[in-house]
């Protein structure tokens, strides 16, 4: 679906986080595999492994979604899904670690190759990258900004260009 197609799709209404977590979590990962997890269901060494590998304060309890990237299966790349925070990391960049409520923008801008890159800025760093990206950026812009219009933060633009 192109950018202009998504802009005239009308916003998805969840009952809860967690709803919203399981539908947009399957639209993420550029690669369909079996690797995403849905609380209760995450198995317990994959949760523990990225927990250790790129969340290392977060509690096993609050992950509703996790995507393992890794060819092996060891959980260590991918992302979490909680309800107040989105942690990524892969293989090119550092992990990120994305607070929906911290979120000041979300811009997607090509570079000068005219490729899409992602801007999220954060009160204390701005996360740019396309390089390597296992995600599906337009995805992980709708994603993000449905994270924090469900918390009441309605500020972002819907088009999210610039």
């Amino acid at each position: 679906m192109s950018n202009e197609e998504r802009q005239d799709v009308p916003p998805r209404i969840f009952s809860s986080f967690g709803e919203l977590a399981k539908t947009y979590a399957a639209e993420l990962p550029k690669e369909k595999n079996p690797a995403l997890f849905f609380a209760p269901e995450i198995p317990e060494k994959k949760l523990q492994k990225a927990i250790r590998s790129y969340a290392k304060d977060l509690s096993p309890d609050h992950v509703l979604a996790l995507w393992d990237s890794t060819i092996l299966g060891s959980g260590k790349k991918g992302f979490l899904i909680t309800e107040k925070v989105f942690y990524y990391s892969e293989l090119v960049d550092k992990p990120w670690v994305i607070p929906y409520e911290s979120v000041e923008n979300i811009s997607l801008a090509p570079n000068e190759s005219n490729i899409p890159w992602i801007r999220i800025k954060l009160p204390d760093r701005l996360i740019e990258t396309n390089d390597g990206i296992d995600i599906k950026i337009f995805e992980l812009r709708d994603f993000l900004n449905a994270a924090i219009e469900f918390h009441g933060k309605s500020k972002l633009s819907a088009g999210g260009q610039g």
